[in-house]
């Protein structure tokens, strides 16, 4: 038994008259505090320790063993700078000294928990503050929990409890002077009060236990630094799970078994269900959920450098990160990302490059680490109950498949949304995979945004991978099920479109189901890029590391096709509106969009030098596959648009219109009562209506409300159903004729250079390609169509597209047809470069508006593509690089040194191959250099250098730093390992 020695003399008081294990506090009453003793351990009526079978599932700073008895296991806590709180195991007599979130307690046989003190010696009964709320109220056990909860809460400087209802409310720095009285309430700090008797050191104390590492919760050695790493009780990750373990104990074992898991990044721990939730990736992207703790695979910080940070360029916006491993996930899932700089105190993640290194600058509160876990946690170490505990299943959360499954990326990260026409929108929706959920039970809609400020789901129709950066939104497919997926093969039949980068397979999936003529997709992996095929595809496939193939028709057998009773209760329907916008044309209606509009559709092509957005207008009208225009105001740039007219957003300088604003067709005072074909839309004018109606299968007529700007779609049906109606009007899909855009004058005639199309990829007739794409990726335009790698301006790294197999070469004979610049020819180079070294990864054909001033071997006039460009000079055996005018079609063939370029508008080059089967990737050659050292594009550059030189026989490219370094005949031998590094010999690798 414990031995109180307390006195206490009241003149007035109010008591608290909670019952609790032990501990009790004389607590200072408002107006009446006369206390002749103030408090001992126990003091007064004040719960204090968690009654027996319950434990803190935070991070341990260390372990005692042979602790005679919780209070002794509190003032070894009361000790430590560090600690917070702990558990006392009754059974082992072991004390688990605590850091930080000590009000997340589960049950736990056989064990205590409890604060650093239960001293109460700074708090007030009977009063409460009236600030606003840091965050929604919760129940807490006691008023420490309540005082540690307001810790461990950023911003939070004092709390209120209620003793009748357990309630907790945190305040900001501007609660003092906002006290009211209230009796159950009692008000505090967050830090700890003074003067309990755990502070002082009893002989037996002084003698028992002997310390340990910390274990549980993911706990680094004694000294390491005290860092966040669990989030707090009732947050959760929406990434993808790879599978739930059921039956697991705590948060601890949870993080045990993912630490096991090598695609396993972070996990959810269900305090409630005792499942724990294997996650894949954006361990960083986590929304409010009851009953739910979800950390890293590690809490180790062991490769973390404190007090550093980086100066080095960020590759992303800074953001706000719960803790460093979250600031540590959110690179690893970042394309470019080496190194994060963290600082503690404002909870700010920078990313960093791989030029990190080297521009570390001491600053308080920062730290770095790299993208990679740190080794040596806690967790790794297996205990009995964790190697016994858990039942696997399959993956459920934001779209997983079985646990069997390829892991692939699904739902974009949190601040993405797409920009399709909204089907409706539900309000009060739980969560992402919610909304997947209501999602996949209409037919029409084939994806959804997620707002996770305001819990709307809205469902969206088509155009799943157009989207662009917005705040708290996440969106997703209608299904992320990958079980008609094909992994490790690609089909080599020919593409329907210019192969584009896409974020996931998904979004390849997406696009190909927007497209006229697609039938299955290719994606691969590594590069990111989505090959579009049309029916002939079955039959044509081979295997190839990284690539997949699927149908345009979602798969079957998503976790998100089962509904649950809250997703079939929640939400409550709206109509869609977002997706259409808002000048004039004729009958008084509107026709172009005001300024700072555009369309976000494909682009068929770019025109130069257009006079305004009427001459604009004109060139569209004079194009059979152009529905409508985008006209910037400031560049005299006139992009001609295919498809989706009244998908617009807004953008500074620019206006879009559609290709007629002929109304001759159109009846006024008139509306359809046949049937719509889909729910009705916000759109700015008639001819967004009208362009609605045209790329709906299934609308013939339209009808358009001008009052309520409401377009209605209306299928074949419709002739016959008119009725006299104010305000409405109606349409047929098809344009009307007789505009006086469809007149050319002299000006048009002579205004505009074409080029390819500039905003997502011109040429062949297939559907919209997204506007923007996550984490920084290229889009498609910026890339020419050529074989071999494409470069990536985040990180100087290229993705490269798949190799096509080797077909017998034809006989076409190069330069013989005057070919009309931009028209699209069957190549005359049948014949793929073999490319069979393209897993390296390496930067090959050089960007966009770029040249060379080598001599010119042979030109070849109106070649289609920079492809066919390419393939002549693999064939022609003088031919060391080539360049291509992307305006006139003109390939020229050069010899000698390909390293030597200059800025050219629409051009491209590049080597005669870009196989590096014969380079070495990651070593380096210590041999003396033979030439001064230069900066090279890439290594194809550095090898064309090299072949220039007499006295070099190898070359060694540095990936990071762009040098090139030339070698003699004794470089072989002087081979060491450099991470950065590419070797190879002079001569073109050999096919």
């Amino acid at each position: 038994m414990w031995k109180y020695g307390f006195f206490l003399t009241v003149v007035t008081s109010v008591w608290a008259t909670s019952e609790g294990p032990w501990g009790v506090a004389a607590i200072p009453t408002r107006g009446k505090p006369e206390y002749s003793q103030r408090h001992s351990f126990a003091q007064a009526e004040l719960k204090c320790f968690h009654p027996i079978n319950w434990k803190s599932i935070a991070r341990t700073l260390k372990t005692e063993s042979g602790v005679k008895d919780a209070a002794a296991c509190q003032r070894l806590c009361a000790k430590e700078d560090q600690c917070t709180h702990f558990n006392y195991h009754t059974d082992s007599h072991n004390c688990e000294l605590k850091i930080k979130n000590g009000s997340d307690v589960v049950e736990a046989a056989n064990v205590i928990t409890g604060p650093k003190t239960c001293s109460s010696s700074c708090f007030t009964l009977g009063v409460g503050h009236t600030a606003k709320e840091m965050a929604r109220s919760e129940r807490k056990y006691s008023p420490f929990d309540c005082q540690s909860w307001c810790r461990d809460t950023n911003g939070c400087f004092y709390f209120t409890f209620n003793l009748d209802s357990s309630t907790c409310f945190l305040k900001g720095a501007d609660a003092p002077g906002t006290e009211r009285e209230y009796p159950g309430d009692m008000v505090g700090p967050k830090e700890f009060c003074s003067g309990g008797d755990e502070d002082v050191e009893t002989e037996e104390e002084s003698e028992s236990g002997t310390g340990s590492d910390g274990a549980g919760s993911g706990a680094g050695s004694e000294g390491e630094e005290e860092l966040k790493c669990f989030h707090p009780i009732n947050w959760k990750s929406i990434a993808r799970t790879l599978k739930t373990e059921s039956g697991v104990k705590d948060a601890a074992a949870c993080q045990r078994l993912c630490a096991k898991e090598d695609q396993c990044t972070h996990f959810n721990y269900h305090t409630d269900s005792h499942n724990c939730e294997l996650k894949i990736k954006n361990g960083s992207d986590v929304v409010e959920a009851a009953n739910v703790i979800t950390g890293p695979k590690t809490c180790s910080s062991s490769c973390f450098t404190l007090g550093v940070g980086h100066t080095a360029n960020n590759m992303a916006r800074s953001e706000k990160k719960y803790s460093p491993f979250d600031c540590q996930s959110w690179c690893r899932d970042t394309n470019g990302c080496f190194y994060f700089t963290f600082n503690r105190n404002s909870s700010t993640c920078f990313l960093k490059g791989a030029d990190a290194p080297g521009t570390e600058r001491e600053y308080p509160g920062d730290m770095v680490g790299p993208k990679e876990f740190c080794s040596g946690g806690g967790e790794d170490v297996e205990t009995e109950e964790e190697s016994e505990s858990g039942t696997g299943s399959d993956g459920a959360g934001s779209g997983a498949g079985s646990e069997g499954e390829e892991e692939l990326k699904c739902f974009h990260p949190i601040n993405w949304k797409s920009i399709a026409r909204t089907l409706k929108t539900e309000s009060g929706v739980k969560d992402a995979a919610a909304c997947q959920r209501l999602c996949a039970k209409e037919d029409q809609c084939t994806h959804f945004n997620y707002h996770t400020d305001s819990h709307n789901c809205e469902l969206k129709i088509k155009n799943g991978s157009d989207v662009v950066e917005a705040a708290n939104v996440i969106t997703g497919p209608k299904t992320c099920s990958s079980s008609c997926f094909t992994l490790g093969v690609g089909h080599t039949a020919n593409n329907m479109a210019t192969p584009g980068k896409m974020y996931s397979p998904f979004d390849c999936q997406s696009w190909c189901r927007d497209t006229n003529g697609c039938f299955y997709f290719t994606f691969n992996r590594n590069s990111s890029t989505c090959f579009l095929k049309g029916a002939d595809a079955p039959g044509t496939e081979r295997e190839y590391p990284g690539d997949m193939v699927g149908p345009k028709e979602f798969c079957s057998g998503g976790d998100e096709d089962v509904e649950t009773e809250e997703e079939s209760e929640s939400g409550t329907g709206s109509d869609g509106a977002g997706s259409g916008a808002g000048s004039e044309g004729e009958e008084e209606l509107k026709c172009f969009h005001p300024i700072n509009w555009k369309s976000i559709a494909r682009t068929l092509k770019t025109e130069s030098g257009v006079k305004d957005a009427a001459a604009c207008q004109r060139l569209c009208a004079k194009e059979d596959q152009c529905t409508h225009f985008n006209y910037h105001t400031d560049s005299h740039n006139c992009e001609l648009k295919i498809k989706n007219g009244s998908d617009v957003v807004e953008a500074a300088n620019v206006i879009t219109g559609p290709k007629t604003c002929n109304s001759s067709c159109f009846t006024l005072g008139v509306g359809h009562t046949a049937n719509n074909m889909a729910r009705s839309e916000k759109k700015y004018s008639p001819f967004d209506c009208q362009s609605w109606c045209r790329d709906t299968n299934g609308c013939f007529y339209f009808t358009f409300n001008r009052n309520s700007s409401t377009c209605f779609l209306k299928g074949a049906d419709a002739p016959g159903t008119e009725r006299e109606y104010p305000g409405d009007m109606v349409g047929p899909k098809e344009f009307c004729s007789g505009g006086g855009e469809d007149v050319e004058t002299e000006e048009e005639s002579e205004s505009g250079t074409g080029s390819d199309g500039a905003e997502s990829g011109a040429g062949s007739e297939v559907e919209s390609q997204p506007e923007a794409l996550p984490g920084g990726q290229e889009r498609p335009e910026e890339q020419p169509p050529i074989p071999g790698p494409s470069p990536d301006g985040d990180n100087g790294k290229e993705e490269l597209v798949p190799p096509v197999p080797e077909l017998e070469e034809g006989s076409g004979t190069a330069g013989t047809e005057a070919d009309t610049p931009g028209h699209i020819l069957p190549s005359r180079y049948p014949a793929p470069i073999p490319d069979t070294g393209l897993s390296s990864n390496l930067v090959c054909i050089h960007p966009r508006h770029k040249t060379t001033t080598a001599e010119i071997h042979k030109s070849l006039p109106g070649l289609p593509t920079p492809e066919d460009c390419h393939l002549a000079c693999w064939h022609e055996g003088e031919c060391t690089h080539f360049t291509y005018n992307l305006t006139t079609g003109r390939c020229d063939l050069r010899t000698n040194d390909s390293s030597h370029v200059t800025e050219e508008v629409d051009h491209i080059t590049g080597p005669k191959s870009c196989n590096s089967s014969c380079f070495t990737v990651g070593k380096g050659h210590s041999a003396h250099n033979v030439a001064p050292i230069t900066d090279k594009y890439s290594a194809f550059d550095c090898q064309s250098w090299c072949r220039q030189n007499n006295n070099c026989m190898y070359f060694t490219y540095n990936t990071v730093t762009k040098k090139c370094y030339l070698k003699g005949n004794d470089a072989p031998n002087t081979l060491s390992p450099s991470p950065d590094d590419v070797v190879g010999p002079r001569d073109f690798c050999p096919s």
